[in-house]
């Protein structure tokens, strides 16, 4: 990916993604849906702004998105309502990375952080299917060893 390019991260969390991103020379803009996230990586120094996937827009001219491990938490309807919504924002030949878990159907879990969130799993070949029905390109699709994890990377196809 170009440098001068900037990548949109959703689910910032604790900033560790970006922080590795922008060791690398790439300029992140961080958000998260969890304002205490947001709350605490001001007081860590770096900007950051509340954005919800389910609801919020990307802006108008957006070149690369990372979500790892936020997608998972979205119904596959949920997915499908913010991948063609991003699709319109993306510059062409933009790309989406993401990270879900690998499996099937979905469970609501309390762990971690004591509050029930969704999980949703996928299977790759779901994937395809999904990304190709909003003309993404495939450039990576890889699951981790224990076959626990979906790593994505697709590009928007020009029209």
């Amino acid at each position: 990916m170009p440098q001068d390019k900037s990548i949109f991260e959703i689910g910032s969390a604790f900033g560790r993604d970006a922080n590795f991103m922008e060791s690398l020379g790439y300029k992140v803009n961080r958000s998260d849906a969890a304002s205490s996230f947001v709350n605490y990586l001001h007081e860590q120094g770096s900007s950051c702004q509340l954005f919800n996937a389910l609801k919020d827009d990307l802006s108008d001219s957006t070149f690369a998105v990372f979500a790892s491990a936020v997608f998972l938490h979205f119904t596959k309807h949920e997915l499908e309502n913010v991948l063609k919504r991003m699709y319109a924002k993306f510059d062409d030949g933009g790309l989406l990375a993401f990270s879900v878990k690998c499996g099937i159907g979905q469970e609501w879990e309390n762990e971690k952080l004591g509050r029930k969130r969704l999980f949703c799993y996928w299977q790759p070949n779901e994937l395809q299917n999904l990304l190709s029905k909003f003309n993404f390109e495939i450039l990576y699709l890889e699951q981790d060893e224990e076959q626990k994890w979906i790593y994505i990377i697709a590009k928007k196809n020009n029209l």
